[in-house]
């Protein structure tokens, strides 16, 4: 299309300047000559409209050059035939032509210019045709048979020539850009591959030069790091270039993916030289990992370690605690089978909670065994609301020194195939910590969920407390960690308590919102009344 507007501008000052020039362009030629030139930028400015919608092909094109080279021709004709200098502009065409269209395509341009050059250039020899001359003197050259023949031939090397050359400059273009939008397609492919890789591996990588600009990232690493401040800074990566060492380095920071609820990754930074031919630092590579399951898993093994430890020492803490509760509890039961008659009410009640609390101590006891070292010890049919209010009855103390109102709007049994003293051990820890997060006084609300989905009872223990924080709530199973001072707990209470909810095939969950208390949901599979053998477990009274 260019070309094209070069071709016109060219016509448009010759022909200004024959115009212009008295005796120069005959007058019977000017107003087809003006026509011609019309059309010229009305056909370009028409065709870039269509083009526009319509792709460009080589039949369109072909079509677009034929009828070019038949106005030129028309042109030539009007503007002197054999005596006009336009016929340099039909080899030009031919140039055109080539640029745009195959060898094919350029040598039939030459063919189609080349007869209608010819075609009318005879006519006018043989008189069927008027010769419109330039200038002044007739044009005797253009009746003589002999010079049109030898003009004809002239001209047909010329276009000949010009599709040669052109055809070949052109091929020889199009060999050399298929092979670089081969190389290209090659080169993208290969990145594509390595992008693929990286994102299978869980890795991304980008390349730094010696002005720490970066020069190429992959597609993961601008989605991990291209907002991190903080992986950008310049000490590292100029450390590299000065030393040639490989640095490594590891951050956590927040999934900016997941809003609110944003969960914390931890990435590892590797920061190493690319050397070159000379021996010097040219480049460098960062490759950065998201390696936060795998601190998961190294967190995982330390606490399965620790539960290890745990459980070797509750195995020696129960066989030290047994033997003096069994002990008490034997001086407890003579007491009561011999002595009773002779005791007062309250001395009788005295040891009787006496006997009561060194069963549950041993009861406990032996569930911190269990949970540590999970066995399936003696399970029956439970009621939820049994274990859970007897532990409300042994903290009635607490509950009334702390100022604690305790909502119960556990209506409905809740019969699930259960160890009661493990459940009450379960029951004790969570309303231990919700008396300890409302230490000023609070609510504690039981309560259950009407819906009972696949099979599946839960009981809730809400408290509005302080709360837990958000940093600390994935932490609140593992072993030894509390957010209480040291004299309020060990940090095994919830760790026990995950551990004896999924031996019996539940589920337990914390939510918490720091300010405005925490939920604990206890979840267990409802009894199947088709089972047999099992005994009950009345629900103590409420408190």
């Amino acid at each position: 299309m260019r070309l094209r507007w070069l071709a016109l501008g060219i016509l448009l000052v010759a022909y200004l300047a024959a115009a212009l020039t008295p005796g120069v362009l005959p007058d019977a030629a000017r107003w087809p000559l003006g026509a011609s030139l019309l059309y010229m930028p009305l056909a370009n400015l028409t065709l870039a409209l269509v083009h526009r919608r319509i792709p460009v092909s080589d039949v369109s094109l072909l079509i677009q050059v034929l009828s070019d080279l038949l106005v030129l021709a028309f042109i030539w004709y009007w503007a002197g035939g054999l005596e006009s200098p336009i016929a340099i502009l039909l080899v030009l065409h031919i140039l055109m032509t080539g640029s745009a269209l195959g060898p094919r395509h350029c040598y039939l341009a030459a063919a189609w210019i080349g007869s209608l050059v010819a075609i009318l250039a005879v006519l006018e020899a043989l008189g069927a045709i008027p010769h419109h001359h330039l200038g002044t003197t007739a044009g005797c050259s253009a009746r003589s048979l002999g010079f049109v023949g030898s003009w004809l031939a002239f001209l047909a090397v010329q276009l000949v020539a010009a599709a040669y050359l052109t055809a070949n400059i052109s091929q020889r273009a199009r060999t050399v850009r298929e092979r670089l939008q081969e190389a290209a397609a090659a080169a993208t492919a290969q990145q594509q591959l390595l992008e693929r890789a990286l994102d299978t591996t869980g890795s991304g990588l980008r390349l730094v030069n010696a002005d720490l600009k970066t020069t190429w990232a992959s597609t993961l690493w601008q989605r991990w790091l291209s907002t991190e401040s903080r992986v950008r800074r310049p000490d590292a990566l100029r450390q590299v270039f000065e030393t040639g060492r490989v640095k490594v380095r590891e951050f956590t920071r927040k999934d900016p993916g997941n809003g609110a609820r944003a969960l914390r990754q931890t990435f590892r930074l590797t920061a190493a030289p690319i050397v070159g031919a000379d021996g010097k630092v040219r480049q460098a590579a960062e490759l950065v990992q998201d390696v936060t399951n795998e601190k998961r898993t190294q967190a995982e093994m330390v606490r399965t370690g620790k539960l290890v430890a745990v459980g070797e020492l509750a195995a020696v803490v129960a066989h030290e605690i047994n033997n003096p509760l069994g002990i008490l509890n034997a001086k407890a039961q003579l007491l009561i089978q011999t002595q009773l008659p002779t005791m007062s009410p309250k001395v009788a009640a005295e040891v009787q909670k006496i006997y009561e609390l060194s069963e549950r101590v041993a009861g406990i006891a032996q569930g911190l065994l269990s949970a540590c070292r999970p066995a399936r010890g003696a399970r029956k049919r439970v009621d939820m609301r049994a274990p859970l209010r007897r532990v409300l009855s042994m903290m009635e103390a607490e509950r009334t020194r702390k100022g604690v109102q305790v909502q119960d709007d556990l209506e409905s049994p809740l019969w699930v195939l259960a160890n009661s003293s493990e459940l009450e051990q379960v029951f004790l820890n969570l309303v231990l910590n919700a008396f300890h997060a409302i230490p000023d006084g609070g609510a504690l609300r039981l309560s259950s969920p009407a819906a009972r989905e696949q099979g599946r009872l839960a009981i809730l223990v809400e408290d509005n407390g302080q709360g837990i924080p958000p940093e600390h709530l994935e932490r609140v199973w593992e072993p030894f960690f509390s957010t209480k001072a040291e004299s309020h707990g060990t940090g095994l209470g919830l760790s026990v308590c995950m551990t004896i909810v999924q031996s019996h095939g539940g589920d337990i969950e914390i939510e918490s919102e720091v300010g405005r208390g925490t939920t604990a949901r206890v979840e267990l599979p409802e009894y199947d009344a088709r089972e047999e053998g099992a005994d009950r477990d009345t629900p103590h009274p409420r408190s």
